[in-house]
């Protein structure tokens, strides 16, 4: 009894009483820490210590008390009253137990006690809480009392326990609540809260809860939280939550797993609710349990039960909660009210890791498939008892939770150590059972969209589990992250968010920009964080282009238009663009609606220039002009495009209305001049006139005048204006005739506008505007003026006075025409010809009539032009010696006279005239010729020029039109002729002496040839290169008169040739280079100077053959090409050779044209050596030949001959059979016929073709090498075309230095007919050498009475290979033989590394039956293969097997004998009948044989797994040759007969019996690896593909036909297939071990268990994961997911298909990432990169077996059919495959 106020316990060991420890009443504090309970007392440390077993209730209610316990420790306690360690009467204060153990504790009170119990605890009230954490409640019970471990009755006391334990607790005998009972006695504001607790094994025999029992609280909270095992007799075999009253009150349970929960009780009306039962609640909650395999007794409410009204079952909440009870009408009552789900394993299998930092743990969970939730996880230390054993603590129970997002792990830091959840050590826990909770999970996030305004963001989003309204909070990623809440909806776990967007300008309180990435980081409901998978996030385009907004300025009147300014705003337009706005317009009163389009640019910023729209009345035909707008109208924008783009406007801020229409002057309709012609009458037109708008002007453009007054308006569309006028304008006046522009003020605003193309015309005055003067052509010596102009006078006299002279000249008007009388023309005379002057007046002078002025101010008149010279001829030279000059004059407008002409010679420096008289006999336009003497002591001289200056007669004086000029030529003169040839003597150069030469000449020969010289001096002219030796050109040596001389550039130049020449031709040239050099751009056909190279060899060969030159060299000096055929023949010799410093190169290209079956290079009868020269050929025809040699010598030497790599094609050879495109060809490059050819220091490749096809002559190969001449036949990669010999030519090899030749054994030189002298490495097999492989085989075909023979090699050509079958005598030595031809007619398939055929055992009828048949192959010239292959065994081995075979028979036969001798006799010859039977069958038969590999002599079988399968011997030394009993075929490997393989200790050897296509083979099991091993073990000898893909295959095709394996072939998996010697066995049921690391990358993985996943099918996938993935991963109708309606077979299809992937391409499929993630992108239909998948075949067949709809896939027999059908790749072919 505690009386005091406070008491302290520290490290206090109390002994055990008959009361209970502690009694605790009145106002006390009490605090025990580090205390230790038990029933031993070492020494006494505390006094005073009573049991009050008659406690009443005069306990103090005026103080609050608090009691702590802490770190103690409770063992053994017993009570015959309430409470055995701990009781609480009503203290009125709060229960703090921490880290405290109560281990056998128990109270039994009597049955009289029950209701002084109940009355006692309705007295006083409590306000606080009873709290106990960290605490263990092992094998504590009650006897006739609620709560085995805990009893709880109080007013408003909340009891709240969390991460406590309860294992074994109890009551009995009218006790409720088998761990925990509370009772809020009515109380209000009262709660009961378990979180993290569990309850293994807790019991009670009564009434309900076998774990928890709970009356009258207003809240109960039970959340992660683990039933196992609970019992109860009654109601509720877990738990029991009751109120007596009908009052609110609310249960909510949550992540809480219930496991084998179960009630007793048959009697109707109880024994419901195997897991939890509800009574009067007004309000329950259920949210993600797990209820499994739970019992009711009654099978009413498996899992659950409620007895409550109809009203609040209505109000019952169930999500996310699955069962596993069946069926589903039994897991609550009532059913209508339960949304239980069926519960597909949803639990995965988990394990556990610790981690210890410092006083807290980091414990990881690692689960066998990926998940999305909680997982609870129960663990114990080691040791597991009850009791407490030397002194250690007993074993304590933690809930664990973890949050699993999307993954296959997850981990949580718990604290550790004395006061922490998990004691120390670490490593002592184990897992007792688990439980997963799928939670709301936010999964992926779509992209966003904007609305087509761009004003609005759509986001979907997928999850699952997901209801209702959540609130998500997003980070912007900007440097300085901003979170965002935004609000989404979801049903079905689909959720859309929208937002409005804001652009940069709008406020930061606004949520979503454009440009922005936004990452989820947090999702919400109700305050309750949901799971989001990693890494969410979306992305808000780019704020999209925008037109904002539009505003129209004042109306701004100019003379041209109205405009008004529009300005713009807008968002991120590009640069620099123009865009097309269409306007439309609303409609008023007679203004219907109209639209109008405007084109605008923007700026270097972006930024939209300002508009200048132009504004016109709408009824005008410009205002229907594109781009005009009206005035005082609404528009707005309809459209917005860049080019062809529409782009985004705001509708509501593109609206504005124009400037209403200003006054405007618009035309000039009359002009009207008045009486006195002093002023003009103006009457304008236009739109919005009126009085008041004041004076008008008119302007020249440099001056204004105004009108003499305000304008008078008449109307709106006409005023008059007036302005004065004169002859002459000046300030005042307008001028007559004259328009001036009209303006509404010279500088300063105005109240209208006039349009810029109005027009004020004055009318005219009578004016002069044009004269003219007439020849008078008669005597060429007068002329006459005219006058024309506007408003003339019609008749009458004038005086026209002219500028500078006082005469005047009166001019007579006829009918509105002025003319004069003839006036003559002298050279005393006023007026002269070809003279301009100037009108000034023209004044009426008839006398009695009124002045009249014809205006004719300025009027220049020009009299006409009079005797002219025009021009003076060339001067020639006549006479024998040239003496004479002679002189054309030409002349016009001549009068009759004699004229002299004067004449200064340009060299004379006294400038003396020189006159030539000329007579003029009549009046016309002439030519006149004057001959004058040339020479010394003449007037005129030889090369000599001279001016004409001047030409008159006694009256007038002649004009010259222009500096006339004479020259008299001096003749040329050729006296001498010479030549000089080039230094190849193909041309020549010809040259000429002489005198006065000058420009060109064209010279002809007397044989008609012409060629051209030209002057390089005086003295000297010569040609260019001429061509010798052509037929239309110069001869060699030849001596040929010049017949003529003529100058090209003045073919009338006199020429002289003193004395007669002629040309004389140099001899033809015996030897010719020429230089070839690709980089010239010269394209004469004049080439072959090593100083002017041709660009190709067709110009450089014409000349070689057009010189007819026998010995020619073609010397490259960089790169050439050859376009065009050359032909060689008739004896000549020509070099191709390197001409420069560099390596030379002759391309051939693919343009380049052959004729027909000739070749580039045709030699006939000729020589020709290419050396130190590059050949390149980069056609790509199959026929097309480099080089064609008949009856000649060819060298190549020091150079190559190649084509392109990439033009190794299949070869379409005219030869048609494949067997003849590898054995005879008759392509080639180079095709030579008896000729002699000498390849030396060559190196000959790339040639598809063929290289060298030779028809009879010789061939020598000296240090030369052939690469990669491959014909590219699928069937044969490694063929090669090197040489083709024909027509017994003859070919001598010294050496071949790498290449075909040496890198592999086969030389590919097909001889025939033909003599070939070589090293012996060639010579013995010239063409190729096949290898024959070991595993070749044999079968007997029963009933086709032949053998099926796979011959497996490589380089196997059907090009003379035969098979050799020979006998094995009993002495190992060889006997008859027989052979068969092995081409591609005799065999069912041909390879390069598999050849099958089938043999009648007809065709082998010369050799023994029961001897021992072999094959090898032959070749070349008798050569064999010195490998062979068993095509049969001998009788003897077969009688062996036979004996073994008869064996169960003969044994029961035996003991019958001894009944007697008779029977015994008749055994004997019936067994001996039955031998010869066998034997003859042995003979015609091998598939029915077993055939045993290895044979053990005197094995002693010590031990047989029952299993069957292996046969292991007990020591390495019973393990000898000799005979092995037989082993049944019941004992084969198969099923869950197939274990692993694990030698026996010692020098124990396992063998296997292995499957294999109908054979049952004894194998050593020296090879023993996984496939997946095999494919990524760098030390393994790589797999032959094909061959390994048929016999997986055909292994499954056999398992599928065996009823009990179907199911385990869909584990297939590369972990399950072993290859066993050359064999592959399936185990399919084997537990893989976890020791072998299977890795994608530098990290293992889980293990090959975890591993297998990745080969599962989707419909598996489905059955195994929960929910994988949503709709859109995989499609519901497409999979099963049950596991019992998969299809096994289809599902082994699907994991085929990967395997074949893996074996094809050397890689895992989605290797980069795990098997989950790898599954998972499998399941939603993805498939594997193909590139590494050479055949196309094979890529289709892999698709169709990883197609996700089941019923699409191949069956395995299909599969069969297409896997053999299917051809050997290259690396298949070399049985290689290269594992990456």
């Amino acid at each position: 009894m505690i009386a005091c106020n406070s008491l302290h316990l520290s490290n206090a060991h109390l002994i055990r009483g008959t009361g209970p420890l502690f009694h605790i009443s009145g106002p006390v504090t009490m605090r025990l820490q580090n205390g230790m309970f038990s029933t031993s007392l070492t020494s006494s440390r505390l006094s005073n210590v009573t049991s009050c077993h008659k406690h009443r209730d005069d306990v103090s209610t005026t103080a609050q008390t608090s009691q702590k316990i802490v770190g103690c420790r409770v063992n053994d306690c017993s009570n015959h009253l309430y409470g055995t360690a701990i009781r609480d009467m009503n203290s009125g204060g709060n229960l703090l137990c921490h880290n405290t153990t109560f281990l056998h504790c128990t109270t039994e009170v009597p049955t009289n006690l029950n209701q002084y119990f109940y009355a006692h605890h309705n007295l006083v009230p409590s306000i606080k809480f009873h709290y106990f954490r960290l605490c263990t409640f092992l094998d504590c019970s009650a006897t006739n009392t609620p709560g085995g471990a805990i009893s709880s009755n109080s007013f408003e006391k909340t009891l709240k326990i969390e991460d406590c334990s309860f294992d074994s607790c109890r009551t009995r005998d009218g006790g409720m609540g088998g761990a925990v009972f509370h009772n809020a006695m009515r109380a209000i504001d009262t709660a009961a809260i378990f979180k993290s607790v569990s309850f293994l094994n807790c019991s009670t025999n009564h009434n309900g809860g076998g774990s928890i029992s709970i009356f009258d609280s207003v809240v109960v909270s039970i959340s992660e939280c683990m039933f196992v095992n609970s019992q109860c007799e009654s109601s509720g075999g877990a738990v029991a939550l009751n109120q007596d009253t009908v009052r609110p009150s609310e249960a909510i349970l949550s992540n809480c797993l219930f496991q084998r929960c179960t009630t007793t009780s048959t009697f109707s009306g109880h024994g419901v609710a195997g897991a939890a039962y509800f009574e009067n609640l007004t309000s329950v909650r259920l949210d993600s349990l797990c209820f499994r395999n739970n019992q009711a007794g009654t099978g009413t409410g498996q899992d659950l039960f409620f007895d409550m009204l109809d009203t609040w079952l209505d109000q019952t909440i169930i999500t996310n909660c699955v069962s596993t009870s069946m069926p589903a009408n039994k897991r609550c009552s009532p059913s209508s009210h339960s949304n239980l789900l069926p519960d597909p394993t949803i639990t995965p299998t988990v394990s556990l890791t610790f981690e210890q930092i410092e006083d807290q743990a980091k414990v990881n969970v690692e689960l066998n498939s990926i998940v999305s939730g909680k997982v609870l996880v129960l663990v114990t230390n080691k040791g597991g008892t009850r009791v407490q054993q030397n002194g250690q603590p007993p074993h304590i129970a933690r809930v664990l939770s973890f949050d699993v997002i999307t993954a296959t792990s997850g981990s949580t830091i718990v604290s550790c150590g004395e006061d922490g959840l998990l004691q120390l050590p670490l490593s002592d826990y184990k897992i007792v059972t688990s439980s997963f909770f799928p939670k709301p999970l936010l999964l992926a996030v779509n992209p966003a969209s904007l609305n087509d305004k761009k004003t609005k963001v759509t986001v979907t989003m997928k999850g699952s589990l997901l209801e209702g309204e959540y609130t998500l909070t997003l980070s912007d990623n900007s440097s300085e992250t901003k979170q965002i809440e935004v609000i989404v909806t979801f049903a079905s776990s689909v959720g859309t968010l929208e937002e409005i967007v804001y652009d940069a300008e709008t406020p930061a309180n606004e949520k979503l920009s454009f440009n922005t990435k936004y990452s989820v980081i947090k999702m919400e409901k109700g305050g309750e964080k949901t799971l989001i998978t990693d890494g969410l996030f979306f992305t808000i385009d780019p704020e999209p282009e925008r037109l904002t907004g539009i505003t129209a300025g004042e109306a701004t009147p100019t003379s041209a238009c109205t405009t008004t300014l529009l300005t713009f705003s807008s968002r991120v337009l590009q640069k620099k663009k123009e865009y097309k706005i269409t306007l439309v317009s609303t409609a008023i009163p007679n203004h219907p609606s109209h639209e109008r389009t405007i084109n605008v640019k923007t700026d270097e910023n972006g930024e939209l220039k300002a508009f200048t729209a132009t504004l016109y009345p709408f009824e005008t035909e410009e205002a229907k002009k594109a781009g005009q707008l009206d005035f005082g109208v609404e528009y707005k924008v309809k459209s917005f495009f860049l080019d062809t783009t529409p782009i985004l406007f705001d509708e509501g801020k593109t609206t504005f209305t124009t400037p209403p229409e200003p006054a405007r002057i618009e035309e000039c309709v009359k002009e009207e001049l008045s009486g006195d012609l002093n002023s003009v009458s103006v009457v304008f037109s236009g739109r919005a006139l009126k009085d008041g708008l004041g004076l008008v002007y008119a302007t020249n453009g440099t001056s204004f005048w105004e009108s003499t007054s305000n304008m008078d308006c008449s109307s709106e569309s006409q005023c008059t204006a007036t302005f004065l006028t004169g002859i002459i304008e000046n300030s005042s006046q307008l001028s007559f005739g004259q328009k001036y522009s009209v303006v509404s003020t010279p500088s300063t605003p105005s109240l209208f506008v006039v349009n810029e193309n109005v027009e004020l015309a004055v009318p005219k005055a009578p004016t002069v505007t044009e004269t003219e003067t007439e020849l008078n052509t008669s005597t060429c010596l007068s002329f006459r003026v005219v006058v024309s102009g506007d408003d003339l006078p019609s008749t009458g006299t004038f005086n026209a006075s002219f500028e500078g002279m006082n005469e005047k000249i009166e001019i007579i008007f006829d009918e509105n025409e002025g003319k004069s009388d003839w006036i003559e023309v002298r050279k005393n005379t006023a007026m002269q010809f070809n003279t301009t002057y100037t009108l000034s007046t023209l004044i009426r002078s008839e006398s009695g009539k009124e002045d009249q002025h014809v205006l004719c101010s300025g009027v220049e008149m020009k009299t006409p032009k009079g005797p002219t010279l025009l021009r003076v001829g060339e001067v020639k030279l006549e006479g024998q010696e040239k003496e004479t000059a002679v002189m054309d004059f030409e002349m016009t407008r001549m009068p009759v006279g004699s004229f002299t002409i004067e004449i200064i010679d340009s060299l004379d420096q006294s400038q003396t005239k020189i006159e030539l008289t000329l007579d003029i006999l009549s009046v016309s336009d002439a030519t006149a010729v004057i001959r004058e003497s040339v020479g010394e002591g003449e007037q005129l001289l030889y090369g000599h020029s001279y001016t004409v200056v001047g030409m008159s007669s006694i009256d007038i004086d002649v004009s010259i039109s222009s500096s006339l000029a004479l020259f008299v030529p001096t003749p040329s003169h050729f006296e001498s002729i010479s030549f000089s040839a080039n230094t190849l003597g193909t041309s020549l150069i010809v040259s000429f002496s002489g005198s006065n030469l000058a420009g060109s000449y064209a010279v002809t020969l007397n044989s008609g040839f012409t060629f051209v010289i030209a002057a390089s001096s005086p003295t000297q002219a010569a040609s260019s290169a001429i061509l010798l030796g052509w037929p239309d050109a110069l001869p060699f040596s030849s001596s040929i008169p010049i017949l003529s001389i003529t100058s090209t550039s003045s073919p009338t130049s006199p020429i002289s040739i003193k004395p007669a020449l002629s040309l004389d031709t140099p001899p033809k040239p015996t030897e010719l280079t020429l230089f070839v050099n690709s980089l010239s751009t010269d394209s004469t056909r004049f080439c072959g100077e090593k100083i002017q190279p041709c660009s190709t060899f067709d110009p450089a060969w014409v000349i070689v053959k057009g010189i007819d030159v026998k010995r020619a060299t073609l010397a490259i000096i960089d790169s050439a090409s050859l376009n065009a055929p050359i032909t060689i023949s008739d004896k000549m010799v020509v070099l191709f050779s390197n001409g420069g410093n560099k390596e030379p190169k002759l391309t051939i290209p693919s343009s380049a044209t052959m004729e027909e079956k000739k070749g580039m290079v045709v030699v006939s009868d000729a020589t020709l050596d290419i050396v130190d020269v590059d050949v390149v050929i980069e056609s790509t025809l199959t026929s097309f030949v480099f080089l064609s040699a008949f009856n000649s010598d060819i060298l190549v030497k020091d150079g190559s001959i190649s084509g392109r790599p990439s033009a190794n094609s299949p070869i379409a050879n005219d030869d048609g059979e494949e067997e003849n495109k590898i054995c005879s060809w008759s392509s080639g490059i180079l095709q030579i016929e008896n000729s002699s050819t000498t390849i030396s220091f060559s190196v000959l490749k790339n040639l598809s073709q063929g290289a060298i096809n030779m028809k009879g002559g010789d061939l020598t190969i000296e240090t030369s090498s052939f690469h990669d001449n491959t014909p590219t036949l699928p069937s044969f990669p490694t063929a090669r075309r090197n040489i083709h010999c024909s027509d017994n030519g003859s070919i001598e090899i010294g050496s071949l230095n790498g290449g075909d030749g040496m890198e592999t054994p086969s030389a590919w030189i097909s001889v025939n007919d033909c003599s070939l002298t070589a090293k012996e490495a060639i010579s013995h097999s010239p063409f190729f050498i096949p290898t024959l492989s070991t595993n070749s085989s044999s079968n007997l075909d029963k009933k086709t009475k032949s053998f099926s023979v796979v011959i497996c090699g490589s380089t196997l050509i059907p090009c003379g290979l035969t098979l050799e079958v020979f006998e094995v005598n009993e002495n190992k030595s060889e006997g008859k033989q027989t052979e068969v031809d092995l081409d591609l007619d005799t065999t069912s398939s041909f390879t390069e590394t598999e050849v099958s055929l089938s043999i009648a055992l007809s065709s082998l009828s010369s050799l023994s039956p029961s001897l021992e048949w072999r094959g090898r192959l032959r070749f070349g010239e008798n050569l064999k293969t010195n490998e062979s292959f068993v095509i049969q065994k001998s009788s003897s081995d077969r009688l062996s097997q036979s004996v073994q075979e008869n064996m169960k028979w003969w044994l029961p036969l035996a003991i019958v004998a001894g009944l007697g001798l008779f029977i015994l006799i008749v055994i004997v010859c019936l067994c001996w009948r039955r031998r010869k039977q066998n034997q003859t069958k042995s003979q015609s038969t091998k598939a029915e044989e077993l055939d045993y590999q290895d044979d053990i002599e005197k094995m002693d079988v010590v031990d047989r797994d029952t299993v069957g399968g292996s046969i292991i011997a007990s020591s390495a030394e019973n393990v000898k040759d000799g005979a092995l009993s037989r082993v049944k075929r019941s004992e084969l490997l198969h099923g869950d007969d197939t274990q692993e393989i694990v030698p026996l200790a010692g020098q124990a050897k396992v063998l296997d019996v292995i499957v294999c296509e109908d054979k049952i083979v004894a194998k050593s099991a020296v090879v023993h690896m996984s496939l997946y091993d095999a494919f990524h073990k760098k030390d393994h000898r790589p797999l032959p593909r094909r061959s390994t893909e048929q016999k997986l295959v055909r292994g499954l095709l056999q398992l599928s036909n065996s009823s009990d394996s179907v199911r385990d072939l869909s584990k297939l998996s590369p972990h399950r297939v072993f290859i066993e010697g050359t064999e592959l066995v399936f185990k399919l049921r084997d537990e893989i071990s976890n020791t072998t690391k299977a890795s994608t990358g530098t990290n293992p993985r889980q293990g090959e268990a975890h591993e297998e996943i990745r080969w599962r099918a989707p419909e598996e996938a489905i059955g195994e994961d929960n929910k994988l993935g949503e709709k859109g991963d995989l499609e519901k109708e497409d999979m099963k997911p049950a596991d019992t309606e998969i299809d096994h077979l289809k599902a082994s299809v699907f994991r085929l298909g990967l395997i074949l992937y893996e074996i094809e391409t050397g890689l895992v499929p989605f290797g980069e990432t795990d098997a989950m993630n790898a599954s998972r992108q499998l399941c939603s239909g993805m498939l594997p990169p193909m590139d590494g998948i050479r055949s196309s075949e094979m890529k289709t067949l892999i698709s169709d077996c990883l197609t996700i709809s089941v019923g699409d896939r191949p069956t395995l027999k299909s599969v069969l059919e297409k896997v053999n059908s299917i051809g050997c790749d290259d690396e298949d072919k070399s049985e290689i495959f290269k594992s990456n």
